[in-house]
């Protein structure tokens, strides 16, 4: 059974043979994908940051449901020129997805959310228990 890993090598071979370029292209048929995080703790909060560059604030939903914070949106491709052949492809556009689990509860009423830079910042501070099972976030 053929690996995973040939497919795209395949793949770039015939891109290079119909571009005459060596172009590493998987990327592209790539249309889902998930925005890097770091999640860290402190004394008081659940921090998570997100590297969302490009990505404008009314093209993202973050939902907070159970124990889980959500993150969903899209990136679009800012050009309109129809490219051929790419030399080099390596930014995601399209839908994203990113759950991360909450080691405990949050005070869902006291979320703090800050997007500038391209980074999405969220802080939930600690909870003793559980007070909502879902609620919709704003992305300040």
């Amino acid at each position: 059974m053929p690996k995973f890993s040939d497919l795209g090598t395949e793949l770039e071979k015939i891109l290079e043979q119909s571009c005459g370029l060596k172009s590493p292209l998987v990327a592209e048929y790539i249309s889902h994908w998930q925005p890097f995080a770091d999640v860290y703790e402190t004394e008081e909060a659940i921090v998570a940051k997100i590297e969302l560059a490009g990505v404008r604030r009314e093209d993202i939903q973050l939902t907070l449901d159970r124990n889980k914070l959500i993150l969903e949106g899209v990136r679009k491709e800012i050009s309109s020129e129809k490219k051929k052949c790419y030399y080099q492809m390596e930014i995601n556009y399209g839908t994203f997805e990113r759950v991360i689990s909450l080691s405990q509860p949050v005070k869902s009423d006291q979320i703090k959310v800050n997007f500038e830079g391209g980074i999405l910042e969220v802080v939930l501070p600690k909870a003793s228990e559980r007070r909502s099972s879902y609620i919709v976030l704003k992305i300040g």
